[in-house]
């Protein structure tokens, strides 16, 4: 039921039927991560590396289309809001989670909600395909600077997927895609997504948490 390798892909959408490109920086240094490229399709025109216009960013958890029971939901945003509270303490970058708020609100994946200042929604979408952990969508960019302010992050819900909500362990490079029972950990998908959110492509890097197929 579930694939060897968990397979995360990015999602872009952008003003005037943009299509995204997400590049390999070659020249990177080892060890850096690789940065997300776009490219309007009605141009051809790319902005690279794409970023929020602002290093403070909301994240609004969905809650609404979710299967879950009330307990699990509890789960769910414990998960995401201690993972939102640990990605400004990694150094190297002045970007962090401004607030974590849940919502009811419906969440359909790239119907884009307008944001005007840096937002990810976060909510769950089971017409996923069978090999996706989850997938990431960047809503409208500006051009000539390579920033937008909206991404969502579209996760199978409890009935499509069987998550782990836990900690891997404090040694995540040896923990193994599941936990209990073969769930699926969470922690580290939303992370992998979130990072997606902030601009950061995949690698080829053994090990790293942006590695396409290797799961940390």
């Amino acid at each position: 039921m579930r694939p060897n390798h968990i397979r995360l892909r990015t999602a872009i959408a952008a003003t005037a039927a943009v299509t995204a490109v997400v590049t390999a920086a070659t020249a990177a240094p080892a060890g850096a991560y690789n940065l997300t490229t776009l490219t309007a399709a009605s141009t051809g025109k790319q902005c690279s590396p794409a970023k929020f216009s602002n290093a403070s960013v909301k994240v609004v958890l969905h809650l609404g289309e979710s299967q879950a029971s009330t307990a699990v939901q509890d789960d769910i945003t414990d998960a995401v809001t201690y993972i939102n509270s640990e990605i400004g303490l990694v150094g190297g970058s002045q970007a962090y989670i401004s607030s974590t708020t849940t919502t009811t609100d419906a969440f359909t994946f790239r119907n884009w909600f307008g944001d005007t200042t840096p937002t990810i929604h976060v909510g769950f979408d089971n017409s996923l395909g069978g090999d996706i952990g989850g997938e990431t969508g960047y809503g409208p960019f500006v051009l000539s600077s390579c920033t937008y302010e909206e991404v969502q992050i579209a996760l199978p819900d409890v009935l499509s997927r069987s998550w782990d909500f836990g900690y891997p362990g404090w040694d995540y490079f040896q923990a193994t895609e599941t936990g209990t029972g073969s769930a699926l950990w969470f922690r580290p998908v939303y992370l992998h997504e979130l990072l997606h959110a902030f601009g950061v492509a995949h690698t080829s890097t053994e090990y790293a948490q942006m590695n396409y197929g290797i799961k940390p």
